[in-house]
């Protein structure tokens, strides 16, 4: 998906898949997604994650007042903004609820300012980079993931060890691969304009 408007990095991936001997993705959806001549260079190498952490983020209740979590770099397809705007149509229905955005990246400046465009800085937290990744999930009561693609996404791997149920676009083939609808998370259709 992330090579669909590149053809010609599609096209030099596929030169480079013909030479090397063994690539590694980290998803069986991922493999699958794989064209079938390089189906049998293609081994699976799950992300690693270090679960201790996590655990006992799960073991606590989140934090009051009610919190909505979105890690990530802020990337275009990361869809930070695409969660603000959503956010916006809602925070008026749930007073309590803020939404927490940790991360960095070229995006950042942009959301930060749309956020305030839409009068949302008493109910949006941008801490920047955080340390305490497995913190931030035990203070979450759920967590977001509105990326347009991911091949096997952390952010997820780390809501289930952390017990936070997740949300995610049902059109990501990463948060389709790990998360079951209506029992560890939610996925939405992600309509016309995923907002």
């Amino acid at each position: 998906v992330h090579y669909d408007a590149r053809p010609l990095q599609r096209r030099a991936l596929d030169v480079v898949n013909g030479l090397i001997a063994v690539r590694a993705v980290p998803s069986e959806a991922l493999k699958a997604e794989q064209p079938a001549r390089f189906q049998d260079k293609t081994v699976v190498l799950h992300n690693p994650l270090p679960l201790d952490g996590f655990i006992r983020a799960g073991a606590t209740a989140p934090a009051a007042p009610p919190m909505l979590l979105c890690l990530g770099k802020f990337r275009p397809e990361k869809g930070q903004g695409v969660l603000v705007d959503a956010f916006a149509q809602i925070a008026d229905q749930f007073p309590n609820w803020r939404l927490r955005l940790p991360g960095d990246g070229p995006l950042f400046a942009t959301v930060e300012a749309q956020i305030a465009k839409l009068g949302l800085t008493d109910k949006v937290e941008l801490p920047g980079m955080v340390s305490d990744v497995a913190g931030e999930y035990a203070r979450a009561s759920l967590v977001a993931m509105p990326s347009d693609y991911e091949a096997a996404p952390m952010v997820a791997a780390e809501a289930m060890a952390s017990a936070r149920p997740l949300v995610a676009f049902a059109d990501c083939l990463g948060a389709r691969s790990l998360i079951t609808d209506g029992t560890d998370g939610v996925l939405v259709d992600p309509g016309a304009d995923r907002a």
